[in-house]
């Protein structure tokens, strides 16, 4: 940590350092880092959640951290957003898979490839925060959870099928993923 200017608790990447990058991204390899890759243009065929780049993307995520060495505690995709949060040894690792990651989701679903180009699919660079183990980081992956609980009870809501296939009514299910909106 010694040489940064900015302390855990800030962040690094997004808005936030624009036109101020002097310093390299705060790394401890004992801590946990939680990313955030917010995409500009993330609408219908070029949503991160769209069906038909859901998978691969978490292919791509998942896959490159095998790659790299690095281990993914939590990963949520919200459609326009990406919730990383990984362990990396040591800095070389974790700088080839976040160039590598945010560079082949962007190819593989805005069909960029050599000479074609298709414009900027991410917003910014992906903003970045040193976590502390303990509660800080049990509030963080409890709210990561929580998008993962709303990504299943909204693929379990389209196909009522599987609702009948797990043996359980859509209002018990419904009641226990989200106790705010069950119904009467």
């Amino acid at each position: 940590m010694d040489g940064h200017r900015l302390s855990p608790k800030q962040g690094y990447g997004g808005t936030e350092t624009k036109g101020r990058r002097k310093a390299g991204r705060p790394f401890v390899g004992t801590l946990p880092v939680l990313f955030v890759f917010r995409a500009i243009d993330a609408r219908k065929e070029r949503s991160l959640a769209h069906r038909k780049n859901k998978a691969r993307v978490m292919k791509l995520v998942y896959g490159l951290g095998a790659r790299y060495k690095i281990k993914i505690l939590e990963f949520s995709n919200v459609g326009s957003k990406l919730h990383v949060l990984l362990k990396a040894e040591d800095r070389y690792s974790l700088t080839c898979f976040l160039r590598v990651m945010a560079g082949r989701i962007a190819q593989s679903i805005t069909g960029a490839k050599k000479g074609v180009r298709r414009g900027r699919y991410w917003a910014s660079l992906c903003w970045s925060r040193l976590l502390k183990k303990g509660p800080e980081l049990q509030k963080i992956q409890k709210y990561l959870r929580l998008f993962q609980i709303d990504e299943l009870a909204a693929f379990l809501g389209r196909h009522p099928e599987t609702w009948k296939r797990l043996g359980a009514s859509e209002v018990l299910l419904r009641s226990k993923l989200h106790p705010a909106r069950a119904g009467p």
